[in-house]
């Protein structure tokens, strides 16, 4: 029997004592483990579930990228899917809370009866239940991010469409009304439009993970054009009148362009202007000069103040045209020869066999006067369309040119004679 020595029993005593320390460090790690298993966080309980499709092995690390059995996601792709998935619920919580901040103010808008601003995007047309009748819709974006719907109905202070001319007791009747507030409506893209917002309507039910919730917002372009108009053209309290009265100049939005004519709205009042009384400029096509959206000067001629206390008003082009040729003076010396295209041909009423032309000066936008020319001076009577070469004589006080035509550029325009 070999007898142990001191430090032999004092090494063999310490391990028996640290052998059950060690059991119970194990007993508490597994404890512990236990305790996690049974309450997860949101974060392990999701990521537990994306390691479900794995197989239990992960790939060595071995300098080279991670493979995996083919079908099967590496641990990298599970760990990317989870972190886009993340970023895209953190996106939709975002993009829910700022729709909320802003329809807030439109809710605002709303409950005030203020002028909103939109955009006009595009149109629908919507089936009405009760009538049996689809509604055409114009839709605009306010905020580059509301599309608030603008019933044809309430667009116009007064239903561009004369419904004498519809029959709306038949199918075919309605049809044909729906077309034609479709085909006004659709020259309306890109047009800003003042509005005042009558109905939101928000799904609050949807999640905020996800997303921008289900909406409904209506309004008025009339009852926008009702205020304005009221600031434009009623009396005001310090007794200077209205803001906009007879002869005034004053700048117009252009709401439609077509063949004929363009329709604008001035100071909240919608009106039209026929192709004779737009410009001095050679024009048989308004759609060729005019676009929607685009800003022009008119001279208010006539206001009426109607029972209803709307106003209808008529105005011109031409004058502002003169206004602004009267800044240009001294763009041309006497004597210089330009070429101009004429616009209108009339007779003299004075000496018979002699006509009067109005020609456009196209590079400097002025208008030519040519008074008492013999119709057959230039072989031929000069036509609407033709070019001729004109010779400066004098300013006119009215801002047009007095000119002498001394000849024709190219062949006369015969097929607008």
């Amino acid at each position: 029997m070999v007898k142990k020595d001191g430090a032999a029993a004092s090494i063999e005593e310490n391990a028996e004592v640290q052998a059950p320390a060690e059991e119970q460090s194990n007993v508490q790690s597994s404890t512990a483990e236990s305790v996690e298993t049974q309450a997860p966080n949101e974060e392990d309980a999701e990521m537990q579930a994306l390691f479900e499709g794995l197989d239990g092995n992960e790939p060595e690390q071995s300098g080279a990228e991670e493979t995996a059995p083919k079908g099967k996601p590496t641990r990298a792709d599970v760990l990317r899917e989870a972190r886009q998935r993340r970023m895209a619920r953190s996106e939709s919580v975002r993009a829910y809370q700022e729709f909320l901040i802003g329809l807030s103010s439109l809710k605002v808008a709303a409950r005030n009866h203020s002028i909103v601003n939109g955009l006009v995007s595009h149109i629908e047309q919507r089936n009405d239940v009760d009538s049996k009748i689809p509604s055409v819709m114009i839709i605009a974006l306010v905020e580059g991010r509301y599309q608030v719907s603008i019933p044809f109905d309430e667009f116009y202070q007064e239903n561009p469409i004369d419904m004498a001319t519809v029959n709306m007791e038949t199918k075919a009747g309605r049809e044909e009304y729906v077309n034609r507030c479709a085909t006004m409506a659709a020259k309306l893209y890109s047009l800003n439009v003042p509005m005042v917002i009558t109905t939101i309507q928000v799904d609050e039910s949807t999640d905020a993970e996800a997303g921008v919730p289900a909406y409904v917002i209506v309004a008025s372009r009339k009852a926008a054009l009702d205020i304005i108009e009221e600031a434009n053209y009623g009396d005001r309290p310090d007794g200077d009148g209205p803001r906009i009265q007879e002869g005034d100049f004053v700048r117009a939005q252009i709401t439609t362009v077509s063949r004929d004519g363009i329709a604008v709205v001035v100071g909240g009042v919608d009106t039209r202007v026929h192709l004779h009384a737009l410009t001095f400029e050679y024009l048989v096509d308004a759609r060729t000069k005019y676009k929607v959206g685009q800003e022009i000067m008119v001279q208010v001629e006539k206001i009426i103040k109607e029972k209803d206390g709307h106003h209808v008003i008529e105005v011109n082009c031409k004058n502002p045209e003169l206004e602004r040729a009267k800044q240009m003076r001294n763009a041309l010396p006497i004597d210089s020869i330009v070429f101009g295209v004429v616009s209108s041909v009339t007779a003299n009423k004075k000496v018979a066999g002699n006509i009067n032309l109005v020609a456009y000066i196209k590079m400097y936008d002025l208008p030519v006067l040519v008074n008492n020319m013999p119709a057959k001076f230039l072989g031929s009577e000069p036509t609407r369309g033709s070019t001729v070469r004109l010779r400066v004589l004098n300013y006119l006080d009215n801002g047009m040119i007095l000119c002498r035509c001394i000849g024709t550029q190219g062949p006369m325009n015969f097929p607008n004679a």
